[in-house]
């Protein structure tokens, strides 16, 4: 999992942590914490380069590999982006 992960940030242009960190909302940690929402460092990391460029994450490192469970996405909606027209959009995305 972590080499796929690793694969995603570099086709998203993070190739250092830095470059990660970068990219990292500043207020992202508040607002996880506030939906009290779990997630994994693979899910962390996937909804930061979402937040960063939804348009290049789903276009490019996506490659279908996996698929939203009915309750997840929902701290993307802090950041302007709706789970629900990303999955009409690239329609391979609910599970």
């Amino acid at each position: 999992m972590a080499e796929e992960i690793i694969s995603e940030l570099k086709a998203m242009g993070i190739n250092t942590l830095q470059d990660l960190n970068s990219v990292i909302p500043e207020d992202y940690k508040e607002k996880a914490q506030a939906l009290k929402e779990y997630n994994n460092f693979c899910g962390i990391t996937r909804d930061i380069m979402i937040i960063h460029d939804a348009k290049k994450y789903f276009e490019g490192p996506w490659k279908n590999k996996w698929a939203w469970g009915r309750d997840e996405g929902h701290i993307l909606s802090f950041y302007g982006i709706d789970r629900n027209e990303l999955a009409k959009k690239y329609q391979d995305l609910e599970s």
